[in-house]
């Protein structure tokens, strides 16, 4: 069963500055809660997440960088953006977060590509996963790259490397954050020339370590009980 609270709440932001209405949002699946802010400006490209089984999906409409080029001279268009999950739990008391893996998809198009140097368009991926219960963290980096005329619109997919919190961190990994970062860029170097490159798809997927299971209070004395019966038996074979 997936659930999502919305709760708002006001910040003082300065003694004697006005109150500033910041919305938080929780979204629990069967096994991982995500809770992010829904007022941060990244919101307006990655779009609102969506929760599907234990997985964030973003659907972008607008997170795209273009170059169309009317000077002659190289031309770079780029656009960024940072989503910020505050706060990912496991449901199950005692529980980490086993693995978090970001995938990403797209479409992208280079036309009138007069030779020289290529017009190009990449996207980069950072994801950084923070423990909240100290000041550790790690980052996972990937990029795609294409250059040269595409011949019309293609798709492209990147698929970052899989993150396990709970063995990267000292500290148990029950509480963390997550950031996506996504930098587009788009280059074209003669007149006339038009690149693009559009994110269309984002989904953050998360997996939980269940806690140890703790031994029987029983289980100790049985197997002391077990020790002392095969020393017995032993002795009476010897004997």
């Amino acid at each position: 069963m997936n659930t999502t609270y919305k709760s708002t709440f006001l910040a003082l932001l300065l003694i004697g500055a006005p109150h500033a209405l910041m919305a938080t949002t929780l979204s629990c699946g069967p096994n991982i809660c995500y809770q992010y802010n829904e007022t941060q400006s990244a919101i307006a490209l990655f779009g609102t997440p969506v929760l599907i089984g234990d997985s964030m999906r973003f659907l972008p409409s607008v997170f795209r960088a273009e170059s169309n080029n009317n000077t002659g001279s190289v031309s770079t268009a780029s656009t960024s953006a940072n989503f910020i999950f505050d706060q990912v739990w496991a449901t199950t008391s005692g529980a980490e977060i086993g693995s978090v893996e970001v995938l990403e998809a797209g479409d992208y198009s280079i036309s009138n590509d007069n030779g020289g140097v290529p017009d190009t368009v990449g996207l980069t991926l950072s994801t950084r996963i923070g423990d909240n219960s100290s000041s550790e963290f790690v980052i996972d980096n990937v990029s795609f790259i294409a250059n040269g005329d595409s011949s019309g619109a293609r798709t492209w997919a990147l698929q970052g490397n899989a993150i396990n919190p709970a063995s990267a961190f000292t500290a148990s990994a029950q509480n963390i954050s997550i950031q996506i970062q996504n930098t587009l860029t788009a280059t074209t170097d003669e007149f006339g020339g038009d690149a693009w490159i559009q994110k269309k798809f984002t989904v953050v997927v998360g997996t939980e370590v269940p806690p140890p299971v703790p031994l029987p209070p029983s289980l100790p004395l049985l197997l002391t009980g077990l020790g002392m019966l095969a020393v017995n038996l032993r002795r009476r074979i010897a004997g």
